[in-house]
């Protein structure tokens, strides 16, 4: 596959998926609103498949938004997706907090 897409092959068709140029892989990013900025970008990472990708956003958008989230796909994530490292990046950044 060649390391550069034409421009229609790097939109993404998921939800908060974006293809990133420089590092030729996509990213996730989930938008979410906090008390003290009104709206806050957290990134969840970058990634070769633009799946992993959406399903890492699944996770993230589960754990923010509970029944409310815009999942890409119908149900819950696969366990294969690694919640516990989206939640700490999700609590590093304030978008959720910690359990206690």
């Amino acid at each position: 596959m060649e390391s550069r897409m034409k421009w229609d092959k790097r939109k993404s068709k998921y939800h908060n998926v974006y293809w990133y140029g420089r590092t030729s892989r996509w990213i996730t990013k989930l938008h979410a609103r906090n008390n003290l900025s009104g709206r806050q970008t957290i990134n969840l990472g970058y990634y070769v498949d633009e799946e992993v990708a959406a399903r890492v956003s699944d996770v993230a958008e589960l754990l923010v938004r509970g029944p409310d989230a815009r999942l890409n796909f119908d149900g819950k994530p696969p366990p294969s997706v690694p919640r516990a490292v989206v939640v700490e990046m999700l609590l590093a950044a304030g978008a959720i907090k910690p359990a206690t």
